[in-house]
């Protein structure tokens, strides 16, 4: 799942120089992200986000994921 490589992403490798791309991508998708990838997500940017703190970067925020109440397993395919 594209999706799920891209939260791991965020986790384990992305850095403040090499994040955009994710945050974007995950932005775009966010529709279909469960509960856990959310947490998972908004924990991972608040952490990049957080280590450009006092720095003179322009952080570009979205809003935080949340779980869609509409999304269900019938947008998935088997």
């Amino acid at each position: 799942m594209k999706g799920e490589q891209v939260v791991k992403f965020l986790e384990n490798t992305a850095t403040p120089n090499n994040y955009h791309t994710a945050r974007n991508w995950l932005d775009d998708y966010r529709f279909y992200l469960t509960a856990d990838q959310c947490t998972r997500v908004n924990e991972a940017l608040q952490r990049i986000e957080s280590s450009l703190s006092g720095t003179m970067t322009i952080i570009v925020k979205v809003p935080r994921f949340e779980l869609n109440l509409e999304m269900n397993d019938s947008y998935f395919l088997d």
